[in-house]
């Protein structure tokens, strides 16, 4: 079986490293997209990711590692080069993406990443921290026999699971990701800002708005490595005060030591448009088509917006004050 995947960042480099130990696989990224075997710090034998290239053609399997803004152009390329029963897969965070990738390919499934991953920018490795490996599934629950053999075939190289509900995983996935615009706006990594209980109350009311969303649509959320939906359940039971205690010391107990920047943060350093209409900017979305409050996710992409501007972070007082006014 022969694997492409499409997208040449800290994801898509770490995801391909992985499979090309295993397995034929080809990195696909921008003409002029910088190096070729770079090494990935944090994955077996040191192993480099394989040397860029501009097709996919050939493919059976094909994994789109791409960002929200780059997602159509690089499911219609590829489902153009790839075979003509490719397997397209979706690794972006978010909700929907498997409806872009239907629109290109035959046979479509979704992956749900739980990797740490920082690049680190020119010719350096891209730094990988925990590696919790991929979630599949299908976009309406069934996947075919065929399409499950394919994904478990990748199941040698890097770890993966499959899940009968992609769409709860999703939402899972979700909710840990809000925590993306806190970083991005202040500049540090998770561990760094929930360390703070004030900002940790951000996170904490922000994922309630997000599970407010998921249960008026009638969404179950659903276990993905380092996400448990009973603790995030919990979060949203427990008084503000104490749950913001129960996330900031949870995180000091996983995410010790320097930790790995968040994605949209290094979208921020890399100059490129960020995520967080997709993530916050989602949740505020359903929210108003449903007649709910999000103020605190409305905030939060307001602050990334504004962070991407000026190109400076808020300090954490600022956002703690204008996430909870």
């Amino acid at each position: 079986m022969r694997i492409a995947v499409v997208g040449a960042g800290a994801i898509g480099r770490t995801v391909a490293a992985a499979l090309a130990h295993k397995h034929d696989t080809t990195l696909v990224g921008r003409p002029g997209a910088p190096p070729t075997w770079t090494p990935v710090a944090g994955l077996p034998g040191a192993i480099g990711v394989p040397a860029l290239a501009d097709s996919a053609a050939g493919a059976d399997l094909v994994f789109i590692a791409t960002k929200w803004d780059g997602l159509e152009a690089a499911c219609r390329d590829a489902a153009a080069q790839a075979a003509a029963d490719a397997i397209g897969v979706p690794l972006l965070n978010g909700l929907a993406p498997e409806a872009v990738a239907a629109r290109y390919f035959a046979r479509v499934a979704g992956g749900v990443t739980a990797i740490e991953a920082e690049w680190l920018g020119g010719d350096e490795a891209v730094r990988v921290g925990k590696v919790g490996g991929l979630v599949f599934g299908g976009p309406d629950g069934d996947l075919s026999a065929a399409t499950i053999a394919s994904l478990q075939f990748v199941g040698s190289a890097i770890a993966s699971s499959l899940t009968a509900d992609l769409h709860g995983a999703r939402w899972t996935k979700l909710l840990m990701n809000l925590n993306n615009a806190i970083t991005a706006a202040t500049g540090t990594t998770v561990g760094e800002a929930l360390a703070r209980r004030d900002v940790a109350r951000v996170a904490v009311m922000a994922m309630r708005e997000a599970s407010a969303v998921a249960r008026a649509e009638g969404a179950t959320l659903r276990p993905i490595p380092w996400a448990n939906p009973r603790l995030i359940t919990l979060l949203t039971r427990l008084p503000l005060p104490v749950a913001a205690t129960v996330l900031s010391r949870k995180v000091a107990r996983e995410w010790r030591g320097e930790g790995v920047m968040g994605s949209t943060l290094q979208s921020i350093k890399r100059g490129r448009p960020t995520e967080v209409a997709h993530l916050n900017g989602e949740v505020v979305r359903r929210a108003d088509a449903l007649g709910l409050e999000a103020p605190v996710n409305r905030a939060l992409v307001q602050l990334v917006e504004e962070v991407s501007k000026r190109g400076g972070p808020v300090t954490c007082d600022e956002l703690a004050a204008r996430a909870l006014a």
